[in-house]
C-alpha cells in the first residue's frame, strides 16, 4: 500500500517511455512505486495497430481504460469496441487481446495487478531494437512466461 510519504504528482506524459509493437508505452506507476502491488501503463496506439497476441494471465488481473479514440478488444473469442471513458476487466485466466483497427490514434491505460509487467515490456522493447532479433513464437512465449503471460495465439 502506498503511504503518504510516497505521494507524488506526475506531469502529463511523465514516466519511462519506450516503443513496442508500434505503440509508445509510458510506465506511469511501477511495481517499485506500489510495493509490487500494481503497475499502470499508458499506451499511445497508432491507427491500424495489430496489438498484443491473444493471451491470458494465470495470476494477474488486467484492467484497460480508454482515454481517447477506440480500442478493439477480443475476450474469449468475442469482439467488442471500447470508446473514450469505457473500460474492461480481464480476470485471471481469461483469454484476450486488443488492437486499434481504426483510422485514428487511440490512447488508453492499463492497470495490472500484481506489478512487474513493466519489466517485461522494457525487456522486449530493448530486444526489438536489435536488428537480428526475430524470435520464433516459442522463443517469444519463453520470454513472456516468467511474467505471467501465456500466449494462446502463436500465429499473431
Amino acid at each position: 500500500m502506498v503511504s503518504t510519504t510516497d505521494t507524488r504528482i506526475d506531469p502529463p506524459r511523465s514516466g519511462a517511455s519506450f516503443e513496442l509493437f508500434g505503440s509508445t508505452l509510458t510506465t506511469r506507476v511501477t511495481a517499485a512505486d506500489t510495493h509490487d502491488d500494481y503497475v499502470l501503463i499508458e499506451y499511445d496506439a497508432p491507427p491500424g495497430l495489430p496489438g498484443a497476441p491473444t493471451h491470458l494471465h494465470e495470476h494477474t488481473e488486467e484492467y484497460i481504460f480508454v482515454l481517447e479514440g477506440v480500442l478493439n478488444v477480443t475476450v474469449e473469442g468475442k469482439q467488442t469496441t471500447l470508446g473514450p471513458g469505457a473500460g474492461i476487466l480481464f480476470p485471471r485466466g481469461v483469454e484476450h487481446s486488443f488492437a486499434n483497427q481504426s483510422d485514428n490514434p487511440t490512447r488508453f491505460v492499463t492497470l495490472l495487478r500484481p506489478g512487474g509487467f513493466e519489466t517485461l515490456l522494457a525487456t522486449v522493447a530493448a530486444l526489438m531494437t536489435r536488428e537480428d532479433w526475430e524470435p520464433t513464437p516459442e522463443e517469444f512465449a519463453a520470454i513472456t512466461a516468467p511474467y505471467d503471460i501465456v500466449i494462446t495465439d502463436h500465429a499473431h
